[in-house]
């Protein structure tokens, strides 16, 4: 006899796979269903295609939105609607979705445990307004083992309301930007001869203006010459270098020593001279282990150890996670692991030897009894660091960057067994011309190497000579010191680097210091970025995907479109300080402390305040090159053959046109007469 019906509902299709293998009724799958179906009927275990759903489009909320004109702008809706997802495939998955939600007695709600996958789950109950029991669970590792717990520990459904009103406000304040700006900018470019739709949104332009700036900021540096001085030194039958400590009233305000001629007189006045060493501090220092990855995190390594996007990096953990199974949930902000992993380690160990003999050594001698500071509950949230899972795979079945994404992973979970690294740190104050003259030698000696010696980090290519690594006496106060050579080093001041991926990703995680306000800066030291850890991949890749930003070589660079789109933009859009306040209130509210109500009216008041005060004071005659001849706005016109020439705005009373040459025009003032029509200039 059919019990009650509970339906489990997963973000995707290899999911409930899984969850049906660990549950035991893999075998059963029903396409006419779109679900896996127990034995017994009484379980049956569907998916999603991410969202079955979608927003309505401007245009479906009213006819007057399908001329894009800023008379109807800001567009703020009513009533939120959605549809069903244009997409077939999901189309069709939808309805049988539907059809199981209004037979079921009891929901599960399998979809990732955060934002969005609260909203991919919960929108498909509100949609088809079921009002039954709602039940949840938590997916932190996707092996048959972590799946089987995870069944048994459901938890109350109205656990996840608060991500879900949080999830729906980011969706509506993204399309509430999306939307309107969107439509603003391609509105004005348009007016100035740009003939292109020129997407803009709430994260995207703040990313884009963060590159931007440090565009400007490089092309503007002025590079100053300044100089170190470097001293060689002997005592106690040793040698040593130490650094002049410049005295304040030679500096700059940036504390640069620009005249060379004090650094000339320092030679010969302690050519051959003796100093005293008037303080000495010694003192044994640590280095523990680094804390297990975040998402950002990892792609921050990889980029920098690998050369990957953050884009690939997620991809390569999205298939180490779901498809092989060997490692935790990847959409990861936590780099703190829960006491309760511990119950898996022995197994998780074992694991790691029999995947890879070649570190039986090295796990074998782990001291599974200490406890690195990344072992912290009260730091953990929804998901976990990024960590090894106890699935004992084939590392032959990984792609070489699976490979290496992976082994980042297991490495930095293996190092929480290991000591801390131990330094002895040694620095001496030497006065020379009875204190005139100061130098400090710093060195440090690693006595002990603990992790490092199984996982040494990459040096920095750019990080140069690291002079506190040399070893130094620890010299009492009163030895007598002998000054052997003066070495002075010229110097350039270099101008603000172009971002990379890495860097790029490290500023969205935290912007504090693009920020002037000093108690913004504050806050966002300790709280959100620009963006989240699951989204920012995505958001650099529409940067690139609209043809704002190039590679050149490892460098993030901004387009000359990038450049227009930004002059077009008004301030508040652009504004690290407001987007990642925006990104604070939706923390809030999946914390319980903001209402959606509230959130979402004060959003849709500050985009009415661009549209009626910010709109006034945007530039527009920076962004568009004149015409030579009559001084009017050229435009960038397609040709038949897809290929791009620019003509004059003020066509037929003025016919020139150009070529167009890397995006911009060819700009040639002509003596000839113009042409009688224009078909664009000659190849």
């Amino acid at each position: 006899m059919m019990g009650k019906l509970v339906v489990w509902i997963a973000e995707k299709p290899k999911v409930a796979a899984a969850f049906a293998e660990a549950m035991g009724f893999s075998g059963n799958k029903s396409h006419a269903e779109g679900a896996y179906v127990s034995a017994d009927g009484n379980i049956k275990f569907t998916w999603a295609f991410g969202h079955l759903l979608r927003d309505f489009q401007p245009e479906e909320y009213s006819e007057q939105f399908k001329t894009w004109d800023l008379k109807t702008l800001p567009i703020v809706p009513e009533k939120w609607r959605k549809a069903v997802t244009n997409f077939e495939a999901a189309k069709s998955q939808f309805f049988k979705v539907k059809k199981l939600i209004e037979q079921a007695d009891e929901i599960v709600l399998a979809t990732d445990f955060d934002r969005e996958g609260e909203v991919i789950g919960r929108e498909l109950l509100v949609y088809c307004n079921y009002t039954k029991p709602v039940h949840r669970v938590n997916i932190t590792a996707m092996d048959k083992a972590s799946l089987q717990k995870t069944v048994n520990s459901t938890f109350d459904g109205a656990t996840g309301m608060p991500l879900y009103y949080a999830g729906l406000a980011r969706a509506q304040v993204d399309w509430l930007y999306g939307m309107n700006l969107t439509r603003m900018a391609t509105i004005l470019g348009k007016q100035q001869g740009m003939n292109a739709v020129l997407s803009a949104g709430r994260v995207q332009s703040a990313a884009l203006n963060i590159i931007g700036v440090r565009e400007e900021e490089s092309a503007n540096f002025v590079s100053k010459d300044h100089y170190r001085l470097k001293a060689s030194f002997t005592a106690a039958e040793t040698s040593f270098s130490g650094q002049w400590l410049v005295p304040g009233d030679l500096l700059n305000p940036e504390k640069l020593l620009l005249d060379i001629e004090p650094a000339k007189a320092r030679e010969k006045i302690l050519k051959g001279a003796s100093g005293t060493v008037v303080r000495c501090s010694a003192n044994n220092a640590s280095e523990k282990p680094f804390l297990p990855y975040s998402l950002s995190e990892a792609q921050i390594e990889c980029a920098n150890k690998f050369g990957f996007s953050p884009d690939k990096t997620l991809s390569l953990l999205q298939d180490l996670y779901d498809k092989h199974h060997l490692v935790s949930y990847p959409r990861t902000s936590c780099r703190y692991l829960p006491t309760g992993e511990l119950e898996d380690l022995q197994a998780t160990l074992d694991s790691l030897k029999a995947m890879d003999p070649s570190i039986s050594e090295t796990i074998d001698g782990l001291d599974t009894s200490l406890r690195s500071d990344a072992w912290d509950d009260s730091k953990v949230g929804a998901h976990y660091g990024l960590k090894p899972t106890s699935h004992r795979g084939d590392l032959t079945q990984l792609t070489g960057d699976e490979l290496k994404a992976y082994t980042l992973i297991r490495d930095s979970f293996i190092i929480q067994f290991m000591p801390p690294a131990e330094y002895r740190k040694v620095s001496l104050e030497i006065h020379f011309s009875e204190g005139s003259d100061i130098f400090m030698a710093k060195g440090s000696t690693l006595t002990n190497p603990g992790w490092l010696e199984y996982l040494r980090p990459a040096k920095d290519e750019d990080a140069g000579e690291n002079e506190d690594s040399q070893e130094i006496p620890e010299l009492p106060a009163g030895t007598d010191v002998i000054f052997d050579s003066l070495t002075i080093l010229e110097q350039k001041t270099k101008p603000p680097r172009y971002y990379t991926d890495a860097t790029l990703i490290a500023i969205m995680t935290n912007c504090s210091s693009l920020v002037k306000d000093i108690d913004m800066k504050r806050v966002l030291k300790n709280t959100c970025g620009i963006g989240t850890d699951a989204t920012r991949a995505a958001i650099i890749k529409t940067l690139f995907d609209r043809n704002y930003v190039v590679k050149k070589g490892k460098q993030i660079r901004i387009t000359e479109l990038g450049k227009a789109v930004l002059t077009i933009l008004p301030a508040a859009v652009k504004s690290v300080e407001n987007t990642a306040y925006m990104e604070q209130q939706l923390e809030a509210i999946a914390d319980r402390k903001l209402s959606l109500d509230s959130f979402r009216t004060e959003m849709v008041e500050k985009l009415r305040e661009i549209f009626t005060g910010d709109l006034a004071t945007i530039n527009l005659d920076k962004v568009i090159p004149k015409c030579p001849d009559c001084g009017k706005n050229l435009r960038r016109i397609k040709k038949k053959d897809g290929d791009f020439f620019w003509g004059c705005t003020g066509y037929p009373e003025c016919k020139k046109s150009f070529n167009d040459v890397k995006g911009k025009p060819e700009l040639v003032k002509s003596e000839k007469k113009a042409p009688a029509k224009r078909k664009g200039p000659k190849k």
